[in-house]
């Protein structure tokens, strides 16, 4: 088990330079001028979000886990820890290649809400039906896909019009649980290997 946190947390070392910086200005995160779209809020929020769970991970911070727990449940946490670490650097990572790629994740529509959401549902019930890693998934995407009913109920919560600017940051956190929780399988898978190793 030791083994496993170990390299997770190697892992996690290995990809936190693919975060944003938690204070940069979010339409500063990419090359591209696109302005503040959901998909530069969201890449904003997995980068600040992500470097607290990090710092988490590696017990770089006040928060953090001391790097000498050996005790069996103590490694279990941190080790999970880690996991949940590291997917926020792919998510983050996937994110800001699609936004380089050409996609502005923007919000122009009611439509486009609903696609954002559309999104993240679809990648819900992805991460739901993978096999490989399938203990760590039912473990990891719960928190991950709660994000999506907090998000409804922010949105059934407004009333009347809305500044196209204020719904880009809102409806951000579908895209937030969207790229969650497609690193959720792959993490998960390589968190059983680790495991499995150990």
């Amino acid at each position: 088990m030791e083994r496993a946190r170990d390299d997770l947390r190697e892992r996690v070392r290995a990809q936190r330079d693919a975060l944003p910086p938690e204070d940069a200005d979010p339409s500063s995160l990419i090359d591209r001028d696109i302005g503040k779209t959901a998909g530069v809020w969201a890449l904003a929020r997995l980068g600040r979000e992500g470097r607290h769970r990090v710092r988490s991970a590696l017990g770089d911070g006040a928060e953090g886990p001391p790097n000498d727990v050996d005790s069996g449940p103590q490694v279990a946490t941190t080790a999970f820890v880690a996991a949940r670490a590291l997917v926020y650097c792919q998510a983050s990572e996937t994110l800001r290649d699609r936004l380089e790629g050409g996609d502005d994740v923007a919000v122009e529509t009611a439509a486009d809400v609903g696609d954002l959401r559309d999104g993240a549902i679809a990648a819900i019930e992805t991460a739901q039906a993978a096999e490989d890693g399938r203990t760590v998934v039912d473990a990891m995407l719960p928190s991950f896909a709660y994000e999506l009913r907090w998000t409804d109920d922010q949105f059934e919560r407004r009333s009347g019009s809305a500044r196209v600017d204020s719904v880009n940051r809102d409806a951000s956190e579908y895209v937030v649980v969207a790229e969650t929780c497609r690193a959720v399988p792959s993490v998960s898978a390589t968190m059983e290997a680790a495991l499995r190793g150990s």
